[in-house]
């Protein structure tokens, strides 16, 4: 069952929580062996910056993002299952999706 917090959400928000984001370069800029790559989501406009060792390939630390207003969501159990699975329930209440996958339809994994 959703919560009207995911029908206040714009629909690419819950997109790019549910599905995670659809990442396009949007800029470099290189200064002593360290490229710092900007990054944009296609979708809800997003940014994120990594910092690369330009010799080695390497990443060095942790990307930093700057999300568009509104965007944030802290809700205590707003988790990216949560919005996968109100995101799937909103897909199938707007007819974009038509049939729940079923045991025979999951993907198995091989014994091993």
């Amino acid at each position: 069952m959703t919560d009207n917090r995911f029908a206040a959400a714009r629909p690419d928000f819950a997109r790019c929580r549910a599905l995670r984001h659809a990442w396009e370069p949007a800029g470099e800029v290189e200064v002593k062996q360290i490229k710092l790559l900007a990054l944009q989501c296609s979708s809800c406009g997003t940014l994120r910056y990594d910092r690369w060792n330009t010799r080695t390939g390497e990443r060095w630390g942790t990307s930093s993002y700057v999300w568009p207003d509104g965007y944030r969501d802290r809700d205590p159990g707003h988790d990216g299952d949560w919005w996968r699975v109100t995101y799937a329930e909103h897909l199938y209440s707007t007819g974009v999706l038509q049939d729940a996958p079923t045991r025979s339809t999951r993907k198995r994994r091989k014994a091993g």
